[in-house]
Parts: structure tokens; C-alpha cells; sequence
């Protein structure tokens, strides 16, 4: 007896880890919507046929498409499956050769990968979408990937996405049920490649999430001003929003130049870090609409601010106007950044505050450890004012020879400001060859020597 109970309970053990077992449902080009999916022999064909089936999966399983396939999208899928979860993730990836093109998913108009249930928001989530290509028309209304109505713990990785009017929405939700904040938290878009999206490249918001090694370049060219590579806004609070190592490459280009912000922020934001991104345009290919970072009030209707905002470690080259800008920043930190400009455009390398503030004002603001080289003979190293005093220290600026520019700019609270522990120093041209030598690895001896706002869209 006791032997049979010890077989009994082995067998057992071995059904349950059979019915735990993930299961992959297969899709290609070349398959049949008639099959079951189950095996790479006998995949599924369509891109709507492996939607309906992503809603419909368990936990921990998976709809992979095969690598250098390609799937025309005739409808709109919206995705949601409450069987996933953070620690047991739902799957949209790819199988096959590695040699071959990452699956290419191509819309019809609609937006390619729609998480969002309809009703009032329920959380929902634990979804991971990898190894695709999401190719838009560019100029359909659509959306590459998009978030609404509470969606959280979504990982996006190695994504390639291309052709929509924004490549990814973080968008907020309807009503909320119980439990629910709106948001969508713990996102993370990750090594994936943003281009060519008409309006926005990453529009929205959303809690304790990552944007990093990511490139985003070419988007939000279809109008000057309004449109960014990146822009962060909401009508709600967010919290802990970081973008990190991203490369924002040539931003709202109209009539072949660089006419808005690469990377604004609009709205209440608590916690943001943008640090260790490379933010850059073509020598003489920007306006002074073409800011670098800019994170300041851009809404008419309500009230805005940021707090504990950090801007670190960041490189600015070649844009136009402003390089960073911060207004209505409350414990903001600026600091590590390296701001190069060839091209006599850049007017204020750092201008705190760059615009209007609502009822919060910029204080306790720390300016510290910046390498700044200008060529605009009237360029501003540092630009400070408001109503309180900031803290401007270990800053590295280069001005042209005999510059009518300024190192620091002082005004209203900030006009008494010490700037004694920073560096002022001149020099005779600059190029990308003297940024790596100069400014990134600096002389031991210097010699020391004694606006356009953009338009905010809601």
C-alpha cells in the first residue's frame, strides 16, 4: 500500500507540472487559421486570429509570430486578459530564424497593438510584447502600441515602430472602478526603435516605470511646435516616471529643420529622472522652437508642477533656443549634464524658470557640475530668476572669444546669486572633435575671463 501512494503522488505531481507547462500558439504567413496553433507544423495564419487568441490564453503563455513573416491587420483587437499577471506574464513575440526580419505586423489604419477593455477601468495586465516591427501607413489616426484604461506591468522590448500618428500612447482611463488608479504602472519600453511617427514618438504618462535604450528619431514631423520625439503629459499626478539612455534625434522636423522640443513635460509630475539621455540635432538643421528637455506648465485649464525633478548626465548638442529648461520645479536637481553648441543658435544652455510658472514657483533648485560650450556670441550659460533662490555651483562654461554673452544671467531672487564656485572661461571655436577632448575630458589650465517659448498642446 504504501508503495502505491508513493506512485499515486509522483504521477500526480507530473500532471500538475504538465497543466503549469506555458503554452506557445503559433502564427505565420504561410499557416491556416484552421489549425489548432499549438506547433510550429501547424500555426495560425492571421494577425487577427492570434489576437482573438492572446485574450483567450492562460497565464505565462504565449502568441509568437514567425521571424520574417508578414501580417496585414484587417481590424482592430483590443487586447485584455485577466490571467496574466507581473509574476506570470502573457507573451507577443516571435519564433524561427534569427537571420531573418523580426515579424512585421502592418496596419490597416487601426493601432497595431491595443491594450485597453472597454467600461470603466479594471486593472489588467502582465503582458510583454517583443521582437516585432509595427509598420503604420503615416497618416492614419492610429497608434503603434497603446495603453488606456489601467494597464499595468507591461514590458515592451526590441519593438520596432514606425508609421503612426504616435508610436506609443500612455494614455490615462474612463471612470475608475474600485481599486484602480487610472494609471498605467510599472511600464517599461525597452532597446526598442521609435522613427518616423508623424505626430508624437512617446506620448503620455505613466507610474514607477522605464523608458530606457530606446531610439526615437523623426518624429512629430507633420507640425512645428506641438509636436516632440517624447512628450510626457497628464491630466493626472504621476509618479516615478524615469527616462534613461534613449537617444532623441532630429524633433519635429519641418521644412527640413528641428521645430519642437525633443522631450517636453506637461502636467503634475512627482519623481521624474531624465538622466543619460543623448538629445541632438544637425549643426544649423534647427529653429528656436528646437529645445532640448523642457519640463514646464503648457496647459491653459489647470494647475501644474513638478516635483524632485532630476535632469542628470545628460548630452544636449546642436539644439536650438534652450538646451534644458524647468519652470514651476520644486527640488529639482540639474546637474552632470554636458550642453554643446556649434552652431550659434543656443541662446540659454540652463534658464530656470523658461516660462511662465503656475502658483508653484521654482525653489530649491540645484544647478551643479554642467559642462557648457557655447558659440552664439550672446549666448547664456546659466539663466536664473524667479521668486527664490537657487544654488548654482561647479559648473563648467565656455563662451566664444570676446562674447557679449554671459556665464550666468541673473535675475529677480536669483539677482545676488553666488556663482564664485563656478568655471567662466573663453574659447576659440569649438567642434564634436573639441566636445570629447574639452568638455568631456578637460584641460588641467582655462583661462578664466570675467526667447522663443514653445507652444504646449493638450
Amino acid at each position: 500500500m504504501k508503495k502505491s501512494l508513493v506512485l499515486l503522488g509522483t504521477f500526480l505531481l507530473a500532471t500538475l507540472s504538465a497543466t503549469a507547462q506555458a503554452q506557445n500558439f503559433y502564427v505565420c504567413d504561410n499557416g491556416d487559421d484552421s489549425n489548432d496553433g499549438r506547433t510550429e507544423a501547424k500555426p495560425f495564419k492571421s494577425y487577427e486570429k492570434a489576437m482573438d487568441t492572446f485574450n483567450k490564453m492562460d497565464a505565462g503563455d504565449s502568441v509568437l509570430f514567425c521571424r520574417g513573416g508578414v501580417f496585414q491587420q484587417s481590424k482592430k483587437v483590443n487586447l485584455y486578459n485577466k490571467k496574466c499577471s507581473a509574476s506570470n506574464f502573457c507573451t507577443i513575440g516571435d519564433y524561427g530564424n534569427d537571420n531573418l526580419a523580426k515579424p512585421m505586423l502592418i496596419s490597416n489604419g487601426d493601432t497595431s497593438i491595443l491594450f485597453e477593455e472597454g467600461g470603466n477601468a479594471d486593472a489588467d495586465g502582465g503582458y510583454k510584447v517583443t521582437n516585432l516591427s509595427l509598420l503604420g501607413d503615416g497618416k492614419s489616426l492610429a497608434n503603434g502600441i497603446r495603453f488606456y484604461n489601467d494597464v499595468d506591468d507591461v514590458l515592451i522590448e526590441n519593438v520596432h515602430i514606425e508609421g503612426f500618428r504616435i508610436g506609443i500612447a500612455l494614455l490615462n482611463s474612463n471612470a475608475l472602478n474600485h481599486g484602480t488608479n487610472g494609471f498605467n504602472d510599472r511600464t517599461i519600453v525597452r532597446n526598442s526603435t521609435i522613427i518616423n511617427n508623424f505626430y508624437q514618438g512617446l506620448f503620455g504618462a505613466c507610474q514607477d516605470c522605464l523608458i530606457e535604450n530606446n531610439v526615437f528619431e523623426n518624429n512629430g514631423y507633420a507640425q512645428q511646435i506641438l509636436n516632440h520625439n517624447i512628450y510626457l503629459g497628464s491630466k493626472e499626478k504621476a509618479f516615478g516616471m524615469t527616462i534613461r539612455n534613449n537617444l532623441l534625434y532630429k524633433s519635429a522636423m519641418y521644412n527640413g529643420k528641428c521645430s519642437g522640443v525633443s522631450l517636453v513635460v506637461h502636467g503634475q509630475f512627482e519623481d521624474l529622472k531624465i538622466e543619460g539621455n543623448t538629445v541632438k540635432e544637425d549643426l544649423g538643421k534647427v529653429t528656436p522652437y528646437c529645445w532640448g528637455i523642457s519640463v514646464d506648465p503648457g496647459y491653459s485649464n489647470r494647475e501644474e508642477y513638478f516635483v524632485n525633478t532630476v535632469i542628470r548626465n545628460n548630452k544636449l548638442i546642436n539644439v536650438g533656443n534652450v538646451a534644458i529648461g524647468c519652470s514651476s520645479c520644486k527640488g529639482a536637481v540639474i546637474e552632470g549634464n554636458d550642453i554643446i553648441d556649434e552652431g550659434n543658435v543656443l541662446t540659454s544652455a540652463i534658464k530656470v524658470p523658461v516660462r511662465a510658472e503656475d502658483s508653484v514657483k521654482s525653489q530649491n533648485v540645484s544647478i551643479r557640475n554642467n559642462n557648457i560650450v557655447l558659440s552664439n556670441s550672446r549666448g547664456k550659460g546659466i539663466s536664473i530668476g524667479g521668486e527664490f533662490k537657487f544654488n548654482v555651483n561647479n559648473n563648467n562654461i565656455k563662451l566664444p572669444l570676446d562674447s557679449e554673452g554671459k556665464c550666468f544671467d541673473l535675475n529677480y531672487a536669483n539677482l545676488n546669486t553666488d556663482t564664485s564656485k563656478n568655471t567662466c572661461a573663453s574659447h576659440n571655436g569649438i567642434s564634436i572633435i573639441d566636445i570629447i577632448e574639452d568638455v568631456i575630458e578637460p584641460e588641467p589650465e582655462t583661462e578664466v575671463v570675467e526667447n522663443t517659448p514653445e507652444v504646449p498642446v493638450e
